[in-house]
């Protein structure tokens, strides 16, 4: 919370003197599958699987993201098409997810999250940000 020292507390009102101002922080994850979409996502996808690598060097799920632009999830569909894969390279992924592909986790990824939950270091809110070419999947670590 941002306030102004010198404001009052104003029960059941929102003043610009009292802001709320969520941390987040982004890291880099790679794609290793996407979920069926629905509605107007029906034809491409409508989550991302993300994975990083662990101590063990093993890919370890860490949560799905959406928040892809139309325009965008056109272009990433395109590329995940190219890369998918009959086995999924990671563990560990909720039994409820619906997922319409494997990939192989060449797709790197910037998304931004608020926390890590602690019991299975899985993103909280994730939320896609930019592929990231300039990143190797190598380069995607849990921290």
């Amino acid at each position: 919370m941002l306030k102004d020292s010198e404001s009052p507390y104003r029960q059941d009102y929102r003043s610009p003197e009292w802001l709320k101002v969520k941390n987040w922080k982004s890291d880099e994850c790679v794609v290793v599958g996407y979920t069926e979409g629905n509605g107007a996502r029906a034809k491409t996808f409508g989550a991302l699987i993300l994975a990083q690598k662990g101590k063990d060097g093993k890919w370890h799920y860490v949560g799905k993201t959406a928040g892809l632009k139309d325009a965008e999830t056109v272009k990433v569909l395109a590329k995940l098409k190219k890369l998918k894969t009959a086995t999924p390279a990671i563990a560990g992924v909720p039994s409820d997810t619906k997922v319409q592909a494997w990939t192989k986790p060449q797709m790197v990824v910037e998304v931004k999250f608020l926390e890590r939950t602690a019991a299975n270091n899985v993103l909280r809110m994730p939320d896609f940000l930019r592929e990231r070419t300039d990143k190797k999947p190598a380069e995607c670590k849990m921290t």
